[in-house]
C-alpha cells in the first residue's frame, strides 16, 4: 500500500489549501474561499463544540456543503444566524 498524503497547510495558521479539484468546483459555482468557513471557523465564532456543529448540520439550522470530503459553510448564512441569535 501507499503512504497517506498529508494535507498541504499554509505557512499562516496552518488551514489546508483548496486542491486543484476544489478550486475548479468553486469557479463553476462562482465561490470563492473568502466566503466559505470551516468548521473550526464557525466552532471559534460561536464557541460551541464540534458535536453541536453536526448537530445544526443535521437539523438544518445552517446550511452547507461538502467538497472533495471537506465540509464548508456559508459566511452569509453564518452572519445571519449570528444575527438572529443575538439578543439585543
Amino acid at each position: 500500500m501507499g503512504k497517506k498524503k498529508r494535507p498541504t497547510k499554509t505557512p499562516q495558521g496552518g488551514k489546508k489549501r483548496a486542491t486543484p479539484q476544489q478550486r475548479t468546483l468553486f469557479e463553476k459555482a462562482k465561490i470563492s474561499p473568502e466566503n466559505l468557513m470551516t468548521t473550526a471557523d464557525v466552532k471559534q465564532l460561536f464557541n460551541i463544540s464540534e458535536s453541536s456543529i453536526k448537530r445544526w448540520r443535521r437539523d438544518l439550522v445552517i446550511p452547507h456543503t461538502k467538497i472533495g470530503g471537506s465540509i464548508y459553510y456559508f459566511k452569509h448564512a453564518i452572519i445571519q444566524l449570528l444575527i438572529e441569535r443575538t439578543k439585543f
